[in-house]
């Protein structure tokens, strides 16, 4: 009965390693932590997000990325050929520095008929903008 036990415990365990596995996940972002000044004020962000989560039923077509900034969704386009990279120019604040900034992502995922709304989101991150040296 012991060896019943244990093996039911292995189980469970390896079905909770299964599962956990099966919905990673992984932000990379693409824009540098400093660019120069831009006297137009327009700067370029991309991000880059790789997920198992299609296995569950993670629906492509409706993902929608967005850049935050001061609480401020900047809507994303996909970059062309590419499914999981996304790229925004944005015009910034002029003599702003640092600016903070997080990547979103909003999307549906497959449910009993009909597409059950979930999101995921970035850490922070910091983009100094440097003035030229004079």
């Amino acid at each position: 009965m012991q060896g019943l036990k244990g093996s039911v415990r292995s189980g469970c365990a390896a079905l909770l390693v299964a599962v956990a596995a099966g919905c990673s996940s992984r932000v990379t972002n693409l824009t540098p932590s400093g660019l120069p000044r831009e006297e137009s004020g327009l700067y370029h962000f991309e991000t880059e997000w790789e997920t198992t989560q299609r296995s569950v039923g993670l629906r492509a077509s409706d993902i929608r990325a967005y850049v935050v900034i001061d609480e401020q969704m900047h809507p994303m386009q996909r970059v062309q050929k590419m499914t999981n990279r996304w790229e925004a120019d944005i015009v910034l604040p002029k003599g702003k520095s640092p600016i903070y900034y997080f990547y979103k992502w909003d999307y549906g995922t497959a449910g009993w008929g009909h597409a059950n709304p979930n999101s995921r989101r970035s850490q922070p991150y910091r983009l100094e903008v440097l003035d030229p040296a004079k």
